[in-house]
């Protein structure tokens, strides 16, 4: 990977270092620094709310929720809605990316938790060359179709909750950690991948 004056990520480093600006220590010194202290900040992050559950754990908690709401509204339909058909089109759909991304975590051997600390190897391959985020956008398109199924107005809370748990906790606190650990990488890659989340 090379930057945009076609130097490598090893000679930036390697300038770096040469010119003091990692205060005449050595990269890796510098990174074991802060790597040390970094996890000891994600440790806090991770300890918060919305991190200590994963994403579809989080689905499951705000279809029950909307559910609820409806059956207490006695299920306040949306005008033109049920739409079965497209309900369970959506679903269907919906259930695509996330499985073929875990089975190409597995193939590949590396972590799915995205609460994980660290991963063994940087996915670019199968559904992360369409999108960034395929796990979370079938979260966000099932949540969606479940309420287009049910039909009633407090179940579409269900795939907005979806949305912005993931979008403003779950993926940045997983980008910083790509990033920190693919370095040149990882922007190489957001660089060229379409974006469907954040």
């Amino acid at each position: 990977m090379t930057d945009k004056r076609g130097a490598t990520c090893a000679e930036f480093d390697a300038y770096r270092c040469r010119v003091g600006l990692y205060g005449g220590r050595t990269p890796i010194d510098r990174a074991v620094e802060l790597q040390s202290r970094r996890r000891e900040d994600d440790t806090d992050f991770a300890s918060a709310t919305m991190l200590k559950l994963a994403p579809p754990v989080w689905a499951l908690i705000y279809l029950l929720f909307a559910g609820a709401m409806s059956w207490l509204l006695g299920w306040p339909k949306v005008p033109r809605l049920p739409l079965a058909p497209l309900g369970i089109t959506l679903v269907a759909v919906a259930v695509i990316p996330p499985v073929s991304a875990v089975v190409l975590f597995r193939r590949e051997g590396t972590e799915i938790n995205p609460t994980s600390m660290t991963h063994r190897k940087l996915i670019t391959s199968g559904p992360y060359r369409l999108t960034r985020n395929p796990m979370y956008l079938g979260l966000v398109t099932l949540t969606l179709g479940i309420a287009a199924w049910v039909g009633t107005w407090p179940m579409f809370i269900a795939p907005i909750a979806v949305f912005a748990t993931t979008n403003w906790a779950h993926i940045p606190f997983e980008e910083a950690k790509m990033r920190r650990q693919f370095g040149c990488a990882y922007d190489g890659y957001v660089g060229g991948a379409p974006v469907a989340m954040r």
